[in-house]
């Protein structure tokens, strides 16, 4: 059974379905913040497929990042804090926060 988070309806959406390769296919997406490399926060959107993961600002690809190349995922473990970071090997790390 293949399960499905849309949170942003993108699925349906014919722009969206042009960012994705043949035979790829959302699993995820949610809105979120994105810290830069300065600490400065940025809304973001994210969209996980069973290719890559895709940090888009509206639906404007600002990374993509293969799937292959994600060692690990961190998660806070402080109570208030919903941040989780994505380790990418030969790339800097991704910290991002959320509700979901």
């Amino acid at each position: 059974m293949e399960i499905k988070q849309d949170y942003l309806s993108l699925e349906g959406n014919p722009e969206f379905k042009r960012l994705l390769e043949p035979g790829e296919f959302l699993l995820y997406s949610n809105g979120l913040v994105k810290f830069n490399k300065y600490g400065w926060s940025q809304k973001r959107n994210i969209v996980i497929t069973n290719k890559y993961i895709y940090n888009l600002n509206g639906l404007k690809v600002r990374r993509k990042i293969s799937l292959s190349k994600v060692i690990a995922t961190t998660l806070s473990t402080h109570i208030k804090s919903q941040e989780f970071i994505i380790h990418v090997k030969e790339e800097h790390d991704y910290r991002y926060t959320s509700e979901k």
